[in-house]
């Protein structure tokens, strides 16, 4: 029950509404200069379908969480992943741009400079075609 306490002190500190998510259209983005262990050479973007297949050879079925477990289940989810520590992103220019959306990212969260929100890359996901979520009556 610790844990429900510092999460509601965290969220305590936050200064004014929020959203737990955000996104939206970003103006330009350098290409990421993608290069994974084991695929010579930068991927390039968008894939191809040879590319696509190549890449999904290097990657794991991508889980997802269902009240307390976290799953596979094709049904509904149809997607790709690949830990950061089986490849980069080579465009230095990338890691600039990202960063330039933070302040965005931070005040669509409804969060201030004193929480240290940073950006960092967590895996690379690669969804199939239609394998986004689908509704589950799980």
């Amino acid at each position: 029950m610790a844990y429900l306490q510092r999460l509601e002190d965290v969220l305590q500190r936050v200064k004014r509404p929020g959203s737990f998510s955000t996104g939206g259209p970003v103006a330009t983005l350098p290409l990421p200069g993608l290069r994974v262990n084991g695929i010579p050479g930068i991927i390039g973007l968008p894939l191809n379908d040879h590319a696509a297949k190549t890449l999904r050879g290097k990657c794991s079925q991508a889980p997802f969480g269902r009240k307390e477990q976290t799953i596979v289940d094709l049904k509904v989810r149809r997607t790709w992943q690949l830990d950061p520590s089986h490849f980069t992103i080579s465009n230095p220019q990338w890691e600039g741009r990202i960063n330039r959306l933070l302040p965005r990212v931070k005040e669509d969260l409804g969060c201030d400079e004193t929480q240290g929100v940073t950006c960092e890359l967590y895996k690379l996901l690669l969804y199939e075609p239609s394998g986004f979520f689908k509704v589950s009556t799980i």
